[in-house]
C-alpha cells in the first residue's frame, strides 16, 4: 500500500506542476489576448474550438485511459491502437475540412471557414501521440509527460501573445491551440522513444477499443456543455454575448481542465489498483474526495464571491458581463470538479459501462435544462446549467455507492458537515470583507483573509477540524515531496 500511495504521489506531484505551468501560461495568455481582442472574436472563434475539443476526444476514443487500465498491454496491440488513433485523426480532420464551408454558412460568419481549416489539423497531431502519451504513464514516467505539455503550454502562448501584439487579431486566438498540439505531439514522440511495429490479434484490440469507446461515450457527454453549449448557443445569441459567456467558462473551468481533470492519470490507475476490496475503495473515495471538497470547494467559493473583481484582473474593463457569469459558472465548475472523483471509481474499478448509461441519462437533461435559461439570455443559461450540475451530483454519488458496495451515508454526512462549517462560512466572511474596498485586487485579498480566518478559528476552536486538515496537510505534502 506504501508503495501505491508512492507511486500515485509521486504521479500526482508531477501532474499538478505540469498542469499548474499550463494554468499559469494560459492565464498570461487571457490577460494579454482580453485586452488586445474583443468579445467578438473569442465568440467567433469559440465555435471553431468547441468542435475541436469534441474531436479530441473522438479521435481518443478513450483508448488511452483503456490502455492504462489493463494489466498487460503487448506491443503489437498498442500498435494496432496507434494505428486505430492515427486514422479517426485522419478521418476527423478530412470531415472538419470538408464540412468548414457549411458552418460559416450557418452562422453567418465567411471567416468560420478559414479557422476551421485551420483547427483542422489540430485532430491529425493529437491522433499520432496517443500511445506515446499511454507508454509514459504506464511507465510511470509522469516527469516526461509534464516536460511536454510544459513546452506546448509555453511555446503556444509565447506564439499566441506575440501574434496578438502583431496585429494578427482573432487568428492569435486560432494559433493557441493549434502550436499546442504541434508542440506538444513532438515532444511527447521524443520523450516516450516508441514506435509502433506489426499489428496484434485484433481480437484483444477490439476489446480495448469498446472499454475506450464506453470511456469515450462518457467524457463527450459529461462535456457537452463545453462541446455543444457554445455551438448551439452561438445561433441564438449575438456574438459579443457568447464571447463573454466563452471566457467566463474558460476562466471557470481553468482549474478543472488544466489541473484537476489531469489527475486522471493517477486517480484511475489507483482505483483500479485497490478494486478487489470495496472497503479499501470506499476509503480512498472519502479521504480524496474530502481534499477536492476543500481545496477546490474553497477556490470556488472565493472565486464566486470575486468574480467582477477576477474578470477585471484576468481580462480588464471590457468583460464585466463575464463577470457576472463567472459567478454563477464557478458552481458549475465545482459540481463537475467534485464529480470527476466517483467518475474515476467507476472506470478503474470496471464499470465504465454503467457510467456511460447514467450518462446517457443525465447529462442530455443537464444540457436540455440549460437550453431552456436560453429565455434568459446568457445569465440563464449559466443559472439553469448550475442548478442541473448541483442536483446530478448526489445523484453521482448514490450511483456510485451503490457500485461499489458502500454505504453512502458515511460520505453524506461528512460531506454536510464539511459544506456547514467551512464552506458556507467562508463564503459569507470571504464576500463581506472583499465589499469593503474598491480595488479588484485588495478586494479579492480580503477575500482570502476571510477565508483564512474561518479556517484559523475552526483549527483552534474544533479538534475534528485539527484532524480534518491534519490529514489534507500530509496528502499535500505527499504531493509536493515525494520524489
Amino acid at each position: 500500500m506504501n508503495d501505491l500511495r508512492t507511486t500515485a504521489a509521486r504521479g500526482g506531484a508531477f501532474t499538478l506542476s505540469s498542469a499548474v505551468l499550463n494554468l499559469v501560461s494560459q492565464l498570461t495568455a487571457m490577460l494579454v489576448l482580453g485586452r488586445i481582442l474583443v468579445p467578438e472574436d473569442f465568440g467567433m472563434v469559440a465555435v471553431a474550438t468547441a468542435i475541436a475539443g469534441l474531436a479530441q476526444v473522438v479521435i481518443n476514443m478513450g483508448l488511452s485511459r483503456a490502455a492504462i487500465q489493463i494489466p498487460i498491454l503487448t506491443q503489437p496491440v498498442q500498435s494496432a491502437l496507434w494505428l486505430v488513433n492515427l486514422a479517426m485523426g485522419l478521418l476527423v480532420m478530412v470531415a472538419m475540412l470538408l464540412s468548414a464551408p457549411s458552418f460559416a454558412r450557418l452562422y453567418g460568419d465567411i471567416r468560420l471557414t478559414g479557422v476551421f481549416v485551420a483547427v483542422a489539423t489540430i485532430p491529425a497531431l493529437l491522433g499520432v501521440q496517443v500511445q506515446s502519451r499511454v507508454v509514459l504513464i504506464r511507465s510511470h514516467q509522469f516527469g516526461r509527460l509534464a516536460g511536454a505539455e510544459a513546452a506546448g503550454s509555453l511555446v503556444s502562448v509565447a506564439g499566441a501573445v506575440t501574434m496578438a501584439v502583431a496585429g494578427a487579431g482573432y487568428w492569435a486566438i486560432v494559433a493557441l491551440p493549434i502550436v499546442y498540439a504541434a508542440v506538444s505531439s513532438v515532444a511527447v514522440l521524443i520523450m516516450a522513444r516508441w514506435l509502433p511495429s506489426r499489428l496484434g490479434d485484433w481480437v484483444d484490440v477490439r476489446r480495448v477499443v469498446a472499454s475506450g469507446t464506453r470511456i469515450a461515450g462518457t467524457a463527450i457527454l459529461e462535456n457537452s456543455g463545453r462541446f455543444f453549449l457554445i455551438p448551439v448557443i452561438a445561433m441564438q445569441l449575438p456574438t459579443a454575448a457568447v464571447g463573454q459567456f466563452d471566457r467566463a467558462q474558460q476562466v471557470a473551468m481553468f482549474p478543472h481542465t488544466s489541473v484537476l481533470n489531469q489527475l486522471q492519470r493517477v486517480g484511475i490507475p489507483l482505483f483500479s489498483t485497490i478494486s478487489g476490496s470495496s472497503e479499501r475503495v470506499g476509503r480512498a473515495w472519502l479521504e480524496v474526495q474530502s481534499l477536492f471538497l476543500l481545496a477546490v470547494g474553497l477556490f470556488y467559493v472565493t472565486l464566486a464571491v470575486t468574480s467582477r473583481d477576477v474578470i477585471l484582473i484576468v481580462l480588464g474593463p471590457g468583460w464585466l458581463v463575464a463577470g457576472k457569469l463567472l459567478g454563477i459558472l464557478a458552481i458549475v465548475a465545482l459540481a463537475r470538479t467534485l464529480a470527476l472523483v466517483p467518475q474515476w471509481i467507476l472506470i478503474g474499478c470496471g464499470y465504465s459501462t454503467g457510467l456511460l448509461r447514467m450518462s446517457i441519462i443525465a447529462q442530455p437533461l443537464i444540457f436540455g435544462c440549460s437550453l431552456i435559461g436560453l429565455l434568459g439570455g446568457a445569465l440563464g443559461v449559466a443559472i439553469a446549467s448550475a442548478l442541473a450540475n448541483a442536483f446530478y451530483l448526489p445523484v453521482l454519488f448514490w450511483y456510485v455507492s451503490r457500485k461499489i458496495g458502500v454505504s453512502l451515508r458515511p460520505m453524506a454526512k461528512h460531506v454536510v458537515w464539511l459544506t456547514a462549517t467551512v464552506l458556507l462560512p467562508s463564503g459569507i466572511l470571504a464576500a463581506a470583507l472583499s465589499r469593503i474596498s474598491g480595488s479588484p485586487i485588495a478586494s479579492i485579498l480580503l477575500a482570502g483573509c476571510g477565508v483564512t480566518l474561518v479556517i484559523s478559528t475552526l483549527l483552534v476552536v474544533s479538534r475534528s477540524h485539527r484532524l480534518l486538515f491534519a490529514g489534507v496537510r500530509q496528502q499535500i505534502a505527499a504531493l509536493r515531496g515525494v520524489r
